[in-house]
This record gives structure tokens, sequence and C-alpha cells, in this order.
């Protein structure tokens, strides 16, 4: 007797992999709210550390219009360029794309049009 698989996956975030798993998931859906949520979590669990010990913090304070989805795109983009990371603490990934994309890289002048 064959046994129907699902082709629906449990949202994970024990491994980079998994982040990238759960976070490329369709917009709106489940895992896309969860995903949203674990990335605002790390946030503010930081922003924490920072609050107890301002030199424990890992990332930065976020710049002035930084969005919520910028930070979502900045860590799936970060983790999916680099698939030798994703056997890796799905945490420490995910901050370290978002510290290297915020913080320590030199931050673009746009110049507006009229």
């Amino acid at each position: 007797m064959a046994v129907a698989q699902s082709t629906h996956t449990e949202p994970s975030f024990a491994t980079a992999g998994d982040v990238l798993r759960t976070c490329r998931a369709e917009s709106g859906s489940v895992n896309a709210l969860i995903c949203n949520g674990y990335i605002r979590g790390i946030l503010r669990r930081d922003d924490l550390a920072r609050w107890m010990n301002p030199t424990s913090a890992y990332v930065c304070e976020m710049p002035e219009g930084v969005t919520i989805g910028q930070i979502l795109a900045v860590a799936v983009k970060y983790i999916d360029e680099r698939p030798e990371n994703w056997h890796f603490e799905g945490t420490s990934v995910a901050l370290h794309g978002i510290k290297y994309a915020f913080c320590t890289a030199p931050s673009p002048q746009v110049e507006l049009g009229d």
C-alpha cells in the first residue's frame, strides 16, 4: 500500500538551510508569517542584549527606514548565496547576513531626482 506524501514542510530554523526553506514560502502563507516572526524575534533578542550590555549585541541598530521586508530579503539572499553554510545554526547565519548588509557594508548614497 502506497502512502501519500505531503508537499507541505514544517517550519524549522535549526540550520541555515531550514531557515532558507521556511523563509522561501509564498507570501502570506503560514511559513512566511512564521519566518517573519522568527527574524523579528532574533532581532529583538539582539536589541535586548544591547539594552542589557551595549557591547553584547551582535548586529547594529537598523538604519532608519529599513523595513522588515528588506531584512527578510537580505537574510534569505545571504543564506541562499552561501550553500556551504546551510548546515550551520540558522540564527547565527541569518544574523551574520543582516550584520554584513546593514552594519559593515558602506551605506550607498542615493540621490533622489526632482
